[in-house]
């Protein structure tokens, strides 16, 4: 059974690195010479460099934890570290109380400390996962090992994620008026070069004396 998926994952495979080298040696029939070498070379450094880098950066964006669930999840973990609850318990409160990506990454740290691995170390996967849990991560093992309490310092992390969740709404409001005025702008610059690029240039070509 499983041995289908994997021959047409390298089917797929195959065919994804033939279409790749066609598109490579394409441009060297199309051009024998240097330029076909630099098309081709252009092509190359696209497809195995440019491309993978941007699927990777766009994994990321798809992938990463959003300021405002961990706004919520430290929010939560400070009523619960307010409440007198200890910080694994606190934990398996808070990662079950949404459904978030940073709330199941959390739970991943519960699952992590039920199996019998030290939180610290449990907390370290967070930072792999995210670097957006850094700060959270570096301050609950903090007090883990001295035994002081975090709660204050989180309120202060707490602000400083506030404001760095409302920034990114911002931005994305940004974004999106961006967007918007990109569409229209591709419709009306053909129209502009047509009626007032175009005949600008007619009309000096016409004034040539040849």
């Amino acid at each position: 059974m499983d041995s289908i998926p994997h021959a047409q994952s390298d089917e797929l495979m195959t065919k994804h690195r033939l279409r790749n080298v066609a598109l490579v040696v394409l441009p060297l029939g199309l051009f024998p010479s240097w330029l076909g070498i630099i098309l081709g070379v252009t092509i190359w450094l696209t497809l195995h460099k440019v491309v993978p880098h941007l699927q990777e950066l766009e994994h990321r964006k798809h992938t990463a934890v959003s300021a405002a669930d961990l706004v919520s999840v430290v929010e939560c973990l400070c009523l619960c570290l307010s409440a007198g609850l200890t910080i694994p318990e606190s934990f398996a409160y808070t990662g079950k109380s949404q459904s978030s990506r940073a709330h199941q990454q959390l739970l991943q740290v519960v699952t992590l400390h039920e199996l019998g691995q030290d939180l610290p170390t449990a907390l370290a996967e967070l930072e792999r996962l995210d670097s957006k849990w850094l700060t959270a991560s570096r301050i609950l093992s903090a007090s883990i090992y001295s035994g002081a309490p975090a709660l204050e310092a989180l309120d202060a992390l707490l602000n400083y994620l506030r404001e760095e969740a409302h920034s990114e709404v911002t931005t994305r409001i940004r974004a999106v008026a961006v967007k918007c005025v990109l569409p229209l702008g591709l419709c009306f610059l053909p129209a502009f070069i047509l009626l007032t690029v175009v005949p600008l240039i007619a009309q000096y070509i016409s004034q040539l004396h040849w």
